[in-house]
């Protein structure tokens, strides 16, 4: 309890610097007053810690849904790319035929 209670008081005397001087990112020093809240406000605190999860849980569907649109467009990309090198590779197959004759 004494630990929790000398960062809170650390945090509540020096909170403008470790923001300001990105020493704690905003999303750290919201988990660090939740897990000192515990202490004091259980529901707040749990409240609190199901908010940032729901929030990591939709950054992190984004970020999948990201992932499989490039992907997507890789497989388009590569497949176009695989017709265009095919169609000049038997453009250059004709053109050296017609040479030949």
């Amino acid at each position: 309890m004494l630990v929790f209670d000398a960062v809170d008081s650390a945090f509540l005397q020096h909170q403008c610097l470790t923001l300001s001087a990105c020493i704690c990112t905003q999303y750290m020093y919201d988990f660090l007053e939740a897990v000192i809240m515990r202490q004091t406000a259980q529901e707040e605190a749990y409240r609190k810690l199901d908010e940032m999860a729901a929030k990591l849980t939709e950054t992190l569907r984004k970020s999948a849904k990201m992932v499989r649109s490039i992907t997507d467009w890789s497989v388009t990309l590569v497949f176009f790319f695989t017709k265009f090198v095919v169609r000049y590779a038997i453009n250059l197959a004709v053109s050296e035929t017609v040479l030949e004759q």
